[in-house]
């Protein structure tokens, strides 16, 4: 079954280049070191294992392929050591340094540091939980069985397939909301020096996450439009037909379109994909 998101939205006007919008580059954490054994995901062991040496070059190299990190508009966002080094270095590809902490370095603006922790990217999970069970999730199962699962074991704490689709679509909901002020700051630069237009008036954050958490939003937004189907549809067009591969991730563009409808632009492995605001509050219950 093709996935067609955009079937209720005949009436989307193009947009004028260089707009004002917000980018959201949301992306799985490179390869990481061993977590520890029978540790949850949620612990400080777990919260501080690191990228293997391989794992921040293959991040450095899928940095390559994104959209070039402005540092005056950028911030990077995320939780645990390894999705937060991930996420810089998909910014900065193109310098010497690799080390996270050196990279911090690097962070601090005029206005303070360019990165922020959010628990939202987290995948959490007790020991025991469904996600170390005989049975292996894969993206499938977490979609369909994560939340049952759950509720049978009286677990209100492991990250599950709703709780990750509505922490991605709280994050999202607050940029659909900054859209109005970085508009203004667009159009009060206009009579000075126009500087952001060299930008394409975009405001840029790159947010590190794991994988199962991001894919939950989208695939939110099409079970919402499309139905069960369309989701199982698309996890079959994936290249592993599961969760993210490491690096892997998508991009959510906001911006208006002429009649001054805000319009979500999804692009995940060169599919195209449009959501409303409303398509994204309706995740948020």
């Amino acid at each position: 079954m093709e996935i067609q998101p955009t079937q209720n939205l005949e009436n989307l006007v193009p947009v004028e280049s260089f707009k004002p919008s917000i980018l959201l580059q949301f992306t799985r954490h490179s390869e990481k070191e061993k977590s520890p054994m029978g540790d949850s995901f949620s612990n400080d062991k777990d919260q501080k294992v690191q990228l293997t040496e391989a794992g921040i070059q293959l991040a450095v190299e899928a940095g390559k392929s994104k959209i070039p990190f402005i540092q005056d508009l950028g911030m990077i966002i995320s939780w645990k050591d390894r999705s937060l080094h991930t996420a810089i270095l998909h910014a900065y590809n193109q310098i010497g340094e690799t080390s996270l902490e050196g990279l911090k370095n690097l962070l601090i603006g005029r206005y303070g540091r360019k990165y922020l922790v959010d628990q939202k990217l987290s995948l959490d999970s007790l020991p025991g939980s469904f996600l170390f069970g005989p049975k292996k999730i894969n993206l499938k199962s977490w979609f369909l069985e994560s939340d049952r699962l759950a509720k049978e074991a009286e677990d209100e704490f492991t990250t599950t397939y709703s709780k990750a689709s509505m922490n991605i679509a709280k994050i999202v909901q607050k940029y659909i909301k900054v859209l109005s002020s970085w508009e203004n700051i667009v159009e009060s630069k206009k009579d000075i020096d126009n500087s952001y237009s060299q930008y394409q008036n975009q405001m840029q954050r790159f947010l590190g996450t794991h994988g199962l958490v991001a894919e939950s939003f989208l695939m939110a937004l099409i079970q919402n439009k499309n139905g069960n189907e369309a989701v199982i549809s698309w996890i079959s067009y994936l290249p592993s037909q599961d969760q993210f591969g490491i690096n892997e991730g998508y991009s959510v563009k906001i911006f208006r379109d002429n009649r001054g409808k805000i319009i979500i632009n999804i692009n995940c492995n060169n599919q195209e994909f449009i959501f409303t605001k409303e398509d994204v509050d309706r995740i948020v219950k």
